[in-house]
């Protein structure tokens, strides 16, 4: 697994192999900055009345499999659009960072 978090975020090569999981992990811990909020809440709203918007063209007897549906269809793969490249962005600025610390720790 972690062969595919090198592929997706190359800063994690600059690990020594060792220490890969753990700067994964603290870079999971860092937290969202207020630009990052504020598309996901704006986003999260656009998908929701969109979502609103198609269920009422479901016929009443068929809404609860229709929202089912239009869920794993539409509605996952939207959010995922947004929120999956700031998780990512997130990820790559908190290993960005403890390298920078690295750096400043012990320079070369």
């Amino acid at each position: 697994m972690i062969g595919l978090w090198q592929i997706i975020l190359p800063e994690l090569r600059g690990f020594p192999a060792a220490e890969r999981r753990r700067a994964l992990r603290l870079a999971r811990e860092g937290r969202l900055q207020a630009v990052e909020l504020v598309v996901m809440a704006i986003w999260l709203v656009l998908v929701t009345t969109l979502m609103r918007n198609l269920m009422g063209y479901a016929p009443e007897n068929e809404r609860l499999a229709y929202g089912v549906l239009m869920q794993l269809v539409v509605t996952a793969p939207l959010l995922l659009l947004v929120f999956l490249p700031i998780f990512l962005r997130r990820l790559r600025r908190g290993l960005r960072m403890q390298l920078e610390q690295d750096e400043q720790r012990n320079p070369t």
